[in-house]
């Protein structure tokens, strides 16, 4: 098989059934990194995820956003951008910014800050790397640097390069997509979790917990400490029936945002 056959081929696989199969899949694995980046916030093993009809749905919603989302920034980066002409050193710097808004942006966006710094961090020194080679490029200008430089990162980006001309850029730039968009997934349930500030409290034998996630008729409860803001540990799981049988009540109360002890 040849490097332009592979391409074909591989879309001669994707029947309707095939995609559709796929979509429903990629909904379910959505769903479950969610939960996992939910949980892992307050330190709750994978053990008690659980995957309900409406989470699938919820993040066939959000694949459905995500792409659409994907598909006008395409629209707008090709009308911005390549129908336009720009200098080698305004194209430096255009790159840059575009990679700002995807490597720090989509963290800080779904509100995950401890991950959009960690990016912030690599994106700054990889950004200061790049411009000390940028100065020791050979050129007469700026802008000749830039074109030079630019060429010597192409020559020198052979993974890349091998990948696309192997599987087609489309498909080289579908799997970027998909791996970007299960990040997000996992990002938003953390960052959900990590912003959260309002808590179902309950009180048994005078001492309180606070629901963290209700699955099924279940709630997943932690100890409290509103003096330290902080919760426990230990994991109690309470069957919400047999709470209100024993006249067992919940309230809402704002607290802020809680972190699980060490």
């Amino acid at each position: 098989m040849t490097e332009s056959e592979m391409p074909r081929r591989l879309s001669r696989f994707l029947t309707d059934a095939i995609i559709i199969a796929f979509i429903t899949a990629w909904a379910y694995v959505l769903a479950y990194l969610y939960e996992f980046g939910y949980l892992s916030q307050y330190k709750i093993p994978a053990d008690l995820i659980n995957i309900q009809v409406t989470s699938i749905i919820s993040s066939i919603l959000l694949l459905a956003f995500f792409l659409a989302s994907i598909g006008l920034l395409g629209l707008w980066f090709f009308d911005l951008f390549l129908k336009r002409s720009y200098s080698p050193l305004g194209l430096f710097f255009i790159q840059w910014f575009i990679a700002f808004l995807i490597i720090v942006g989509i963290p800080l966006f779904v509100g995950v800050i401890f991950h959009a710094l960690t990016a912030f961090f690599c994106y700054l020194v990889w950004f200061i790397s790049d411009l000390v080679s940028l100065t020791r490029t050979k050129g007469n200008d700026f802008s000749e640097k830039a074109r030079n430089l630019r060429t010597i990162q192409v020559r020198q980006n052979d993974f890349i390069d091998r990948v696309s001309k192997r599987i087609g850029f489309g498909w080289f730039l579908t799997i970027a997509i998909i791996v970007g968009i299960s990040y997000s997934g996992y990002a938003i349930g953390y960052g959900s979790a990590a912003r959260k500030t309002d808590y179902l409290i309950i009180t048994i034998n005078e001492k309180e917990f606070a629901v963290v996630a209700i699955r099924q008729n279940n709630a997943i409860a932690l100890p409290i400490n509103k003096e330290t803001e902080e919760l426990g540990k230990e994991i109690y799981i309470y069957n919400l029936e047999k709470l209100s049988e024993s006249g067992i009540g919940m309230k809402i109360e704002s607290i802020g945002k809680l972190k699980v002890a060490d």
